[in-house]
């Protein structure tokens, strides 16, 4: 007998097998691959935070349409910094004369922030790699407002070193 049937049946069971074997080895692989690339996306700083980074007349929209009040004419070198994912850190900083600071830090929406200031507080810890834009710890007569506010948290130190412009520089994050 050239193919005896109990042979035919064990090679197609055999050839099944093989087939099966092939089709979970290439969802295996297409599945590593996949996990490959969805870790790479989900591991990179572009999927994990939206960040902007505004500076000059840019930022000034955002920063009057965050702190709900018009920043003064004095005011210049505008930074806002923003970056989020399941929450958010913020900083800005404006440079403003000195007869200007008080009637803006009044008229901020955040209450919190329109506390008395305090002289020598300083609320920010420093951080290694910090922008050059961002050195209120090189401040040598400021005041500040502790850290206020029940999630979004806020705080505020006003450079006071130059008597002709004062520095405003205000930090924000939420948990």
């Amino acid at each position: 007998m050239i193919g005896s049937p109990r042979k035919k049946k064990n090679g197609r069971i055999r050839n099944q097998r093989v087939r099966i074997l092939l089709v979970l080895l290439v969802i295996a692989v297409v599945m590593i691959i996949g996990k490959l690339l969805i870790f790479g996306l989900v591991m990179s700083d572009d999927f994990l935070s939206d960040s902007t980074y505004l500076s000059g007349t840019d930022a000034v929209a955002v920063i009057e349409q965050t702190l709900g009040v018009t920043v003064p004419e004095s005011a210049d070198n505008f930074t806002y910094y923003y970056t989020a994912w399941l929450d958010y850190y913020m900083r800005i900083r404006i440079d403003m004369s000195p007869d200007d600071a008080p009637i803006f830090l009044q008229q901020m929406s955040i209450t919190c922030l329109q506390s008395p200031l305090q002289d020598n507080l300083m609320p920010f810890r420093t951080v290694e790699g910090d922008d050059d834009w961002w050195q209120p710890y090189s401040a040598e007569v400021y005041s500040g407002v502790e850290q206020c506010g029940d999630n979004p948290y806020w705080s505020l130190v006003v450079d006071q070193t130059n008597p002709d412009m004062w520095i405003v520089y205000i930090e924000s994050f939420s948990t």
